[in-house]
Formats: C-alpha cells, structure tokens, sequence
C-alpha cells in the first residue's frame, strides 16, 4: 500500500520537491484566460504520490483550461514515498498539497495552520485486501480469527481495531510495499488503497476480496486539497475559484475517464494504461456517492471531521483535541452564483 507521509517528517526534505516545476505540470492548458490582463495567481499542487487516477480531475481541469479560465495558474508537481506534504504547505513552500484530513488534524495540533478546501474522496479509499478463498468479511473477522495483517501498524485504523477486538488473535506485520508476499501466501490479508494493489490482481486474474476500512466507522476524508490558513485568509475568492474549477474537473474525469487518463500515464511509468482506466472504474463510487441525494463533488460534512477528530484522541495520536471547525473549508459548498458542477462545453 502506498504509504502517505505523516507529520512529523522534517521539514529540510521539502527543499527536495519544488511546487513550481512547470515541467512537471503534466496536460496543457487548452483555453485562454479571460483575465489575461492580470498577472493570474500562481498556485503549486504538491501531490503526495505519483500522477495517478486518482488526482484526475486536477489533471483534467487543467487539460480542458478551467483554472486557466478563472485567471489561476496552476502547476502541478509530482509526489514520492515519504513526501513531506503537509510541512510543505504549513512552510509556504507549496501553496496547495494533497493531503488526508487525520493529516491535517494531526499537523494542526503540531502548530502548523493548514486548512482543506476540497476533498476528492467521499468515502476512505483505504481497505484490507484478501484472497477471494479467505473466509474474512469483515474486519471483526480479520482481528479474531488469527489472521496475519500486513500494514503499517501505526495507522489510526489499526490502531482503533485494535482498541476493539484487542491484539491477541491478530497478528500485524510490516507491509512490504508490493504485492509479492501477498501473491504467495493466500492466507494473507494486506492494506491496500483502491485504486492501487486490487487493480494489480484484477490485471493479473488474481480473484481478490477488499473489506473497506470506512466501515469500520473511520471514514476520514482522503487526497483532501490543503493551504496555509492565511494563504486562504488572503486569497480566498481565487481558492474557491480554484476548488470550483476543480470539481468541474472531476465531473469532467468521471464521465470520460478515458480522455484524460492517456495524458496522465506518461507521466507514470509505473503504472500503464490499462491499470488506470480499471483504477478510475473502481474508484468512481468512493469518489462520488452513488444516490440522487449525493453531496457535491469536493465537500465536506462537518460531523466526519468531528467523529475523525475524536477517534485520533481515542487512540492517543492526538494528546489533546484539536479545533476540527478551523480546519477545514467547504468552497465547493459556498454561495456563488453561475456556478456548476458541470463543465463548460
């Protein structure tokens, strides 16, 4: 499972990731800014892994010129394993980072004043993968029935199972950051993200199970778009420009996922093609909640912050409880007028 960089790596790795290599953007801007006259305000996007499904509607909102039109000029910057994203962003070196929400909780109890303003997933697209013969369903299953588990064991959910159902009938292993270990050993279970290690076996015609960490009840949000708190405080109308644009970038992705992900694949050899357009097939639902009475794409209910925020003080990750209202903004979900989930032809 690709492991996200908690608070508390030191901040001297940021200089290694600039958030202004245009080289690195990825798709070109394809429409004029009608603020050509203005200097258009410059936005770096640090992602916290490499170009992927699941930052596709940044790279097609980009592509069909939807910040560029808003008088934004956006640059997006590639991730890596161990990425400092959230020190990035609470330093000022990254204007925007990609980011969890229990990240951003956990770093605001540190001092650093970061702020969400547009959540990709609306559902944790964090789960335990098994072998389709494993007679696990759920999680309960995996923590009382002598299961070896592979992930990391400081992970807030593994830590709240095991609050739960206690440590005694589990066993927790290191994961290895691959899938070999798993395809050996069909007894065992491993962490995964959605759109990652279940995509490798589905390509592979490896018959996997995946039992989603969300229902266990820890269901933070997930490639959450982040700034400095007075970086919003200053540009708060180019920001919700920007999560406006967006979202309208995500409802472009989801309708032809196959449009974009072809200008995103270059941009990572180490997945091709066809993993990316089973990746945007699987994530869909997790990204936007099947339902007529779906949320908009981006926003935030403020009671999942509450139940994360009180869950990382359950398990100790917090020491003390954080302020949850600050750290988070819903732009997507402010009034504005002529706006709309839909792109423009």
């Amino acid at each position: 499972m690709k492991q996200r960089a908690w608070a508390g790596a030191g901040v001297m790795i940021a200089a290694l990731f600039g958030c202004d290599d245009p080289s690195q953007s990825g798709a070109t801007t394809s429409a004029a800014s009608p603020h050509a006259s203005e200097a258009p305000l410059r936005l770096g996007v640090q992602l916290d892994w490499m170009p992927e499904p699941e930052f596709g509607g940044l790279y097609a909102a980009k592509e069909l010129g939807l910040f560029a039109a808003a008088g934004l000029a956006v640059s997006i910057v590639p991730g890596a394993p161990g990425v400092p994203v959230a020190q990035m962003v609470a330093s000022g070196t990254c204007e925007i980072g990609v980011l969890s929400c229990d990240q951003i909780l956990t770093t605001r109890a540190q001092g650093g004043d970061i702020v969400g303003v547009y959540a990709t997933f609306a559902t944790n697209p964090t789960a335990v993968m098994v072998h389709e013969s494993n007679a696990a369903r759920s999680l309960r299953d995996l923590w009382t029935s002598g299961m070896t588990i592979a992930t990391e064991p400081g992970l807030p959910w593994v830590q709240l199972m095991n609050l739960k159902y206690g440590t005694d009938r589990v066993r927790i292993v290191p994961g290895t950051g691959g899938v070999a270990s798993f395809m050996a050993d069909p007894k065992l279970a491993q962490s995964v993200f959605i759109t990652s290690e279940p995509v490798t076996m589905k390509l592979n015609n490896i018959p996997v199970r995946v039992i989603s960490v969300a229902e266990s009840g820890y269901d933070p949000y997930v490639a959450v778009y982040a700034t400095r708190g007075p970086f919003l405080a200053a540009h708060r109308d180019a920001l919700t420009k920007f999560a406006i644009a967006l979202q309208q970038g995500w409802a472009a992705y989801l309708a032809t996922p196959e449009r974009f992900n072809p200008l995103i694949a270059p941009l990572n050899p180490a997945m091709n093609l066809a993993a990316m357009n089973e990746a945007a097939t699987i994530m869909e639902p997790y990204v936007r909640t099947p339902g007529l009475d779906s949320p908009p794409l981006g926003s935030m209910d403020p009671a999942r912050w509450e139940s994360v925020e009180k869950q990382l003080v359950t398990t100790g990750i917090l020491k003390n409880s954080v302020d949850w209202r600050k750290a988070f903004a819903n732009l997507v979900a402010e009034p504005r007028s002529g706006a709309s989930e839909s792109p423009s032809p």
